[in-house]
């Protein structure tokens, strides 16, 4: 178990801390996806020496919050799914009520 994990694992135990363990294992997972490009290194060399590919901040920041949102979903996911017709029934409808609903044009 490495030192990091142990630390992570220990500070969860505190109330105000239990976010360490979870932030570790994404940040983990973050890093095996990026080390198993074959050009990680080439990247990496690149971007140390001011080199290669630049995004502009606009598509950085959607992708950024694309992943935002997966990392929110992976860490509040109960496991729980949902049909979409339970759904559909949560705000008082059904398929043929919306089908029935006049069309916006």
């Amino acid at each position: 178990m490495s030192a990091q994990y142990h630390e992570a694992w220990e500070a969860a135990r505190e109330p105000g801390e239990y976010h360490r363990l979870p932030e570790l294992l994404n940040l983990w997972w973050l890093n095996s996806i990026a080390f198993s490009d074959p050009t990680y290194d080439q990247r990496a060399e690149e971007a140390a020496r001011g080199a290669g590919e630049v995004v502009a901040f606009e598509e950085a920041g959607a992708d950024l919050r694309d992943l935002a949102l997966v990392l929110a979903r992976s860490v509040a996911d109960t496991g729980e799914r949902v049909s979409l017709d339970e759904v559909i029934a949560a705000f008082g409808h059904s398929r043929e009520s919306l089908a029935a609903l006049p069309d916006d044009e």
